[in-house]
């Protein structure tokens, strides 16, 4: 008797999501993030969801979705995304072609990826209708929380490996600034084990003399406080970048709502057609005008 209850109880809940649906879905989160939904550590959090995206959706759908519903749209959404990024990442031979939605390769990047993802076979011809705003609601941030749907929670090593070389790189240029008599020598080739061992020789304390111990601060070994400028100056670095992505992010939007006459849908692919093209510093430099006139030459 309880199997039987159950299983009613669990029929009951399956709720399918339509293919319209699914776009009002996407339709919303894009007008959602560029509206500020997002939080701190880059994620929509659940009573964000509950109460702003959740209300308009249910006013479009055959059946209401409630924040479960959501979760499991959200991780098909993400699976279906992390395909296209995984595909991207194999080789430098991918392309995207915003026309048909699909990505393009030669035969021989096909057959190489092919073969090491055989079930993969259905990504040679399918069509990928958002994967444009995909990029906008998984690509900006990793979500953190028990409360908070991902918006990008597989981060690319490859991306930190290049920011921790620039951040190596930026503390080379420092010392260089602060040091300029010193030999080339001085300065390491970037390697893992080179690396390790020049940190460890270049910040490892030194044992003093006796007659060294009453001597003040300002004394102390200027390589560290070199390193604590660079920690400083990454920092602001990272800020700096947070703060204008944030301001491009919201002048976007408010430069298309300038544009008076224009339909919700085409601001919306106008969007993410800027995102795509990674354009909004210049999109924003545009007049009112050349805003439209860009919009309508690309919109056709």
């Amino acid at each position: 008797m309880g199997d039987s209850q159950k299983k009613r109880k669990e029929k009951g809940d399956y709720n399918p999501w339509t293919p319209d649906e699914t776009k009002l879905l996407i339709q919303l989160l894009v007008e959602g993030i560029n509206h500020n939904w997002r939080d701190s550590n880059g994620s929509i959090s659940k009573l964000t969801i509950e109460t702003k995206l959740l209300p308009d959706l249910n006013k479009g759908v055959c059946r209401p979705k409630d924040y479960k519903h959501y979760q499991s749209r959200m991780k098909y959404l993400k699976q279906q995304y992390q395909s296209c990024v995984d595909l991207q990442r194999y080789s430098s031979g991918f392309g995207w072609d915003p026309q048909t939605k699909r990505f393009t390769a030669s035969d021989e990047v096909w057959d190489s990826y092919l073969k090491a993802h055989p079930t993969d076979k259905n990504l040679r011809y399918e069509t990928f209708e958002f994967f444009d705003e995909f990029q906008i609601i998984f690509g900006e941030g990793v979500a953190t929380g028990k409360n908070a749907i991902g918006l990008g929670d597989s981060t690319d090593a490859r991306t930190n490996k290049e920011e921790y070389v620039h951040g190596i790189d930026d503390l080379y240029d420092l010392e260089r600034t602060t040091h300029r008599h010193e030999s080339p020598e001085h300065f390491v080739p970037f390697d893992s084990q080179t690396t390790s061992d020049y940190r460890r020789e270049k910040f490892q304390p030194k044992k003093r003399a006796r007659s060294e111990r009453g001597t003040s601060k300002k004394d102390e070994n200027p390589v560290m406080a070199i390193s604590n400028q660079i920690l400083n100056l990454i920092q602001q670095k990272e800020e700096r970048q947070q703060r204008e992505a944030e301001k491009n992010q919201n002048n976007v939007w408010d430069a298309i709502k300038e544009i008076s006459d224009l339909e919700e849908r085409i601001r919306y692919k106008a969007l993410t057609k800027i995102y795509h093209l990674r354009i909004q510093d210049v999109f924003i430099s545009m007049s009112v005008e050349e805003r439209l006139g860009w919009i309508q030459t690309n919109m056709d």
